[in-house]
């Protein structure tokens, strides 16, 4: 994947320890299988859960909530995916997707 901020400071929220990552923003297109192959590139997903479609603008987004094997993992994952613009999610997707909203990601 490609578009991450460079030099983005975490808030609290987002620094604090724990194997659960809450993240919004994600396009409604995406399927299970690009979601799981997506947050599988930081460390392994013990649990996905998907919350069905929410209208932001005009656009429907979806928002996740992603349970790692470890803390680190957890802690790459945020790192890595907050504030993203684009998104490879490489299975039903062979080009990277561009975002209509950054995706906002922090410690569930």
């Amino acid at each position: 994947f490609s578009g991450g901020p460079i030099g983005v400071k975490l808030s609290p929220t987002m620094v604090r320890p724990g194997r659960g990552i809450v993240v919004r923003n994600i396009p409604a297109e995406l399927t299970d299988e690009d979601l799981i192959s997506f947050f599988q590139k930081f460390g392994r997903v013990q649990v996905l859960r998907v919350r069905c479609a929410k209208r932001r603008f005009s656009r429907l987004f979806n928002d996740a909530t992603v349970w790692y094997e470890t803390v680190t993992d957890a802690r790459c994952a945020v790192k890595a995916i907050h504030g993203l613009s684009t998104l490879s999610a490489g299975v039903s997707h062979t080009s990277p997707i561009s975002l209509a909203m950054p995706l906002f990601v922090k410690f569930a």
